[in-house]
């Protein structure tokens, strides 16, 4: 492991690299946008839940047999949860799916023609997350490959946040991305 202290890697002062610097903004600015939008995404799902009352339809697999996925209890059961609404008709998805885009554009979130606004988001929270691990590599040795399991990424990434905070706290650099 390469100590995160070393001259070259660092400014002068011993802070941060402009580079791992760049990372925290960014990594910090779409955490913050996922945090804002995840109750406002989930509460139009909501309503579109009320309004269209999703259920979960026969998913057939290649050979014309009910899916594992659904067994025949859960047929015609509603759809509660946005991560569950795979399971419901394609009717009922375009028509859940299109308010939510509706709304959450209406909302103020933008993204491009036929992207959904919350999905981005998440994305770039992944690209975002992807980005810090991949600039850090160089001090931990770590990298995303180095993970096969989301909650040990997710521990590895909380480690460097508050590492790197302590170091930005210290000098006093500032992490808001403005």
């Amino acid at each position: 492991m390469v100590d995160i202290r070393h001259e070259i890697d660092t400014l002068a002062n011993g802070g941060l690299t402009a580079e791992i610097i760049d990372s925290l903004q960014n990594y910090y600015f779409n955490k913050a946008l996922v945090t804002l939008m995840t109750p406002i995404s989930e509460g139009f799902y909501q309503k579109a839940f009320t309004l269209y009352k999703p259920v979960v339809a026969p998913f057939m697999d290649n050979d014309g047999k009910l899916h594992p996925e659904v067994d025949d209890e859960e047929l015609g059961q509603p759809i509660t949860k946005s991560k569950n609404l795979y399971l419901a008709s394609d009717d009922d998805f375009k028509l859940v799916v299109g308010y939510h885009n509706f709304k959450i554009r209406e909302a103020g979130f933008d993204a491009k023609e036929g992207l959904c606004p919350f999905l981005v988001a998440e994305h770039e929270l992944r690209n975002a997350t992807g980005n810090l691990i991949d600039v850090m590599e160089r001090y931990t040795g770590m990298n995303q490959a180095s993970f096969i399991l989301i909650e040990d990424k997710n521990k590895y990434v909380t480690y460097l946040l508050g590492i790197l905070g302590t170091i930005a706290d210290s000098h006093k650099i500032d992490l808001k991305r403005l």
